[in-house]
């Protein structure tokens, strides 16, 4: 019992010089990056040039006119619920049902006289 505590001991203290090793190395490096490169916290970005600036517009277009395609399929779907919300409440019915009448191709099954399922 003793000699297995004691080689955890000795095992739990070879990982903690292992992780400080380890620590200190990262340090080390990083150290010696920043101050290879003089790199201050106050340092400006590369001016962009003209092939990049443009290169960043575009992507900021296609990104704007994601977007707008995101909120246009939003905007259809929030008035696809207030439909079957207003058809629900109109006819005091489910809203499952309520929707059947917004679906594509509504058909006849021979369990249910009308399923809406697609």
């Amino acid at each position: 019992m003793v000699l297995q505590e004691r080689a955890m001991h000795t095992t739990t203290q070879k990982l903690m010089l292992q992780g400080g090793l380890i620590l200190l190395g990262a340090l080390v490096v990083s150290s010696i990056g920043g101050w290879a490169r003089r790199a201050t916290a106050d340092d400006q970005p590369a001016p962009l040039t003209a092939p990049a600036l443009i290169g960043e517009l575009r992507s900021l277009e296609q990104a704007l006119e994601a977007t707008r395609g995101e909120l246009a399929v939003a905007r259809l779907q929030l008035e696809r619920a207030n439909a079957i919300i207003d058809y629900s409440t109109h006819y005091a019915i489910a809203a499952d049902l309520a929707a059947c009448p917004l679906r594509s191709r509504p058909r006849a099954t021979r369990n249910v006289l009308l399923d809406c399922s697609t």
